[in-house]
């Protein structure tokens, strides 16, 4: 099986390694947040999109549900974004590697607008850009000095974006996340709601974030953490684990004074390796030790943060997106292709 996930370990700079320190596994819950209750559901495959034929996917793709139905999938490899209609069939495709307009270096994170665009984290070329729904490109503004990689994006209600920085310096590790206004200055960073952040290195504090219905409010899962967070715009409002309990994982540093190198004694353990909200409710697909990691959706109340139920997926996937319709999208890696596979839900 072919699987592009979080990542695991990271050169984080060059140089004879002389100093070395070991980051101990930090908790931020103790245990999980119960047992899971799968509800007894069927699928019906509404239609697959790529696979071995003309539409084959260069690299594991991210999904993003449209307000008709439809998805957005941004080909990572290529550096493409398509846009499917409700039956499966290509309706355009947007953009190409590169620096000039229409084009995109390096886009890891992508959200919906509140109009239907989409909004492309272009962090090869430090830019915001958004793409029209009909596939014209609407406008595009840099990103705020300081900010080079974003992992994750969404858009507020508001019409501002948050988003999920890298950062590299130990200063820095306070501020993960960043708001910034549709015209690209930063409005400010967040508060950090746990002391833990501080022990961890950068790439331990990777994860995926997602924007509510409700205000201004945002929500941030650990990809290889134990919890999640819930903001209300710049300010914290709840933090809650996850059902699953997952430790975080061991780094060791090595430093000569001017060069840091960071890597992982065994493979981390991920998480949340995709969020999506469906009304009031947080949904999760989660990796984790069990039998169903990579297959199983996990659902809580984003209001109480407790946890509800879970839904077990035909395949694997790495990445999902919940229609308006709740068809479930999923990436399926489990073929010599990847495939998107829309799926029908029905109680049984």
């Amino acid at each position: 099986m072919r699987q592009v996930l979080l990542p695991w370990s990271a050169i984080l700079a060059l140089g004879a390694c002389e100093v070395q320190e070991s980051r101990q596994s930090v908790t931020l819950f103790d245990a999980n947040a119960g047992e899971r209750a799968f509800a007894t559901v069927g699928y019906d495959t509404v239609w697959v999109y790529g696979g071995p034929g003309d539409t084959i996917l260069s690299l594991s793709a991210m999904p993003l549900a449209a307000p008709d139905g439809g998805l957005y999938v941004f080909d990572l490899q290529d550096q493409r974004l398509l846009r499917l209609t409700a039956t499966g069939s290509l309706r355009w495709a947007w953009g190409r590697r590169g620096q000039g307009p229409g084009e995109v270096l390096n886009v890891r994170a992508m959200a919906l607008g509140p109009d239907g665009s989409v909004v492309l984290a272009d962090s090869g070329n430090r830019r915001l850009v958004t793409v029209a729904s009909d596939g014209r490109t609407l406008h595009e503004v840099p990103l705020p000095t300081g900010i080079v990689h974003v992992e994750a994006i969404d858009v507020l209600s508001s019409g501002a974006y948050v988003l999920k920085v890298f950062v590299m310096s130990t200063d820095d590790r306070s501020a993960p996340w960043a708001i910034v206004s549709r015209d690209g200055h930063l409005l400010g960073s967040p508060s950090v709601p746990w002391e833990g952040f501080a022990q961890r290195a950068s790439i331990e504090l990777t994860g995926h974030l997602v924007a509510t219905s409700r205000d201004d409010r945002w929500i941030f899962g650990f990809g290889t953490g134990n919890g999640w967070f819930v903001f209300d715009s710049l300010l914290s409002v709840g933090t809650h684990p996850y059902v699953e309990h997952t430790d975080f994982p061991v780094s060791v540093s090595q430093s000569d004074g001017n060069a840091t190198h960071t890597s992982f004694p065994t493979r981390p353990i991920v998480s949340a390796n995709s969020l999506a909200v469906r009304q009031d409710t947080l949904i999760v697909l989660f990796g984790g030790l069990t039998s169903d990691r990579y297959r199983v959706l996990d659902k809580y109340d984003m209001e109480s943060g407790s946890y509800l139920s879970s839904l077990r997926l035909p395949h694997s996937a790495i990445r999902f997106a919940v229609g308006p319709d709740d068809t479930v999208f999923t990436v399926d890696v489990s073929g010599v292709f990847p495939t998107i596979v829309a799926l029908r839900v029905t109680p049984q």
